[in-house]
């Protein structure tokens, strides 16, 4: 069933439902809310998702979000992909600005992967964790984006 609600999830009816004024103005900012008030909240295929909380670079103030992610060792493993729109998303932008960040209330340091090769493996895993990564980086690339990973290393 997982596997179904995946390839759902990864249509391009979906796909232009994430890109959509709605689902950015409400989407976005409505599930870490939900996901910290009921601490349950997931998406739809039940893909391990937590919040980001990372310090706005423009005004000091705490920015929560949600994030899939996986794990790589004791390391947690998060893409910035913003479902392939241009720009990478904010709490990215305010990971790399201030790398101290909490992923599930836990302290954690923000390393993005610049390393080829290390890209290529975090790339075949993620895509292994979720294929609609690939049509993420397929959308960024339109716009000349390359879709980060960030590694999120325990204190």
């Amino acid at each position: 069933m997982r596997r179904i609600i995946d390839r759902l999830i990864a249509t391009r009816a979906m796909l232009w439902f994430e890109h959509s004024a709605l689902w950015r103005i409400l989407g976005w900012r409505l599930v870490p809310l939900l996901m910290r008030l009921t601490g349950r909240l997931a998406t739809a295929s039940g893909l391990p998702t937590g919040v980001i909380e990372t310090t706005d670079a423009r005004n000091g103030h705490p920015h929560r979000r949600c994030a899939l992610y996986f794990h790589d060792g004791d390391r947690v493993i998060v893409v910035p992909s913003k479902a392939g729109l241009p720009g990478g998303p904010y709490w990215y932008l305010n990971a790399l600005a201030h790398p101290d960040v909490r992923f599930g209330g836990v302290p954690f340091r923000a390393e993005q992967v610049d390393d080829a090769d290390e890209l290529a493996r975090l790339w075949a895993l993620a895509d292994g964790f979720y294929p609609g990564y690939a049509l993420y980086r397929a959308y960024a690339a339109r716009d000349d984006r390359t879709v980060p990973v960030l590694r999120l290393v325990p204190h």
